[in-house]
């Protein structure tokens, strides 16, 4: 498994996509510090991508009110 993150602006709209490795506390800590570069109105979607594909949303770091 390996993990995804995702950016979205305040139309939901994908802003960027990023391939984050296989490490869950280090994609975490990505994008974190993406969050924090971006800043508001900004998300990052944290995805964990399957050996088959399949795409989870694990965690949302950010949003709109």
């Amino acid at each position: 498994m390996h993990y995804r993150l995702i950016c979205r602006d305040e139309k939901n709209e994908v802003t960027r996509a990023l391939d984050a490795g296989d490490d869950f506390l280090a994609t975490v800590n990505k994008g974190a510090n993406l969050r924090h570069e971006l800043n508001a109105p900004f998300q990052v979607d944290i995805i964990s991508v399957t050996h088959d594909g399949q795409e989870h949303k694990l965690a949302q770091l950010g949003g709109f009110s």
